[in-house]
């Protein structure tokens, strides 16, 4: 992990990528230094998210924000462990799961990354998720970070399950490329978690619930 993380940062360096740097100064934290992922590598299920927030830069953590405690929270639940005390961001939970983005950087603003970024950093999430991640399940949160994993399905397979009413209750096939290694996965997709995202956000607990304990 650690030479993939240099790797990520010298690239981040090279291409000048734009991050949000005032965040990143208030974190006292290299703008290029990238957070990939937290939580246990040989966890059977990575939850995936698009890029990092504040809260993701302060604690080096992905997914430790109000949204991110919603997913950690969930996994608690679905597993029926109960929360420490004096643990506010419920790292109880990366025991089990493993947390990670499409891009572990902070954009400007809470603007996606431009496509021609996302795809320069694109192989090194490959690797992460194929030489790093050992399970085979990766529950993705909202719109980008599902389509983000279009390429490795079959054609027109990703845009049929985002189309079907039960789309956060089917799994879609995938296959990930590292050099030249090919790993199979389970995509689950799910809403993104956000309290602004008030369609689903009551229900996520419960979809998170059955994705993480499905056979």
């Amino acid at each position: 992990m650690n030479r993939l993380a240099a790797e990520v940062a010298e690239t981040a360096r090279r291409v000048r990528l734009r991050v949000d740097r005032a965040v990143y100064r208030a974190a006292g934290r290299d703008p290029y230094q990238p957070i990939l992922c937290e939580g246990a590598h040989d966890a059977r299920v990575c939850i995936v998210g698009r890029d990092l927030g504040a809260s993701e830069v302060r604690h080096g953590q992905p997914l430790c924000g109000p949204a991110g405690r919603a997913v950690r929270r969930g996994v608690l639940e679905a597993l029926g462990i109960a929360s420490r005390a004096g643990d506010p961001l419920l790292e109880t939970a990366l025991a089990h799961v493993l947390l990670a983005n499409t891009m572990p950087y902070k954009p400007p603003g809470n603007r996606p990354f431009p496509a021609a970024m996302r795809e320069r950093f694109r192989p090194f999430i490959e690797r992460l998720l194929v030489r790093h991640f050992r399970g085979d399940i990766i529950v993705t949160l909202g719109n980008d970070a599902f389509r983000w994993f279009d390429p490795y399905c079959e054609p027109r397979a990703a845009a049929a399950a985002w189309a079907r009413s039960d789309r956060y209750q089917c799994r879609i096939a995938a296959l990930l490329p590292a050099g030249e290694l090919r790993k199979p996965v389970t995509l689950c997709p799910l809403p993104h978690p956000s309290p602004a995202n008030v369609t689903w956000v009551a229900q996520f607990p419960d979809l998170l619930r059955r994705r993480l304990l499905a056979r």
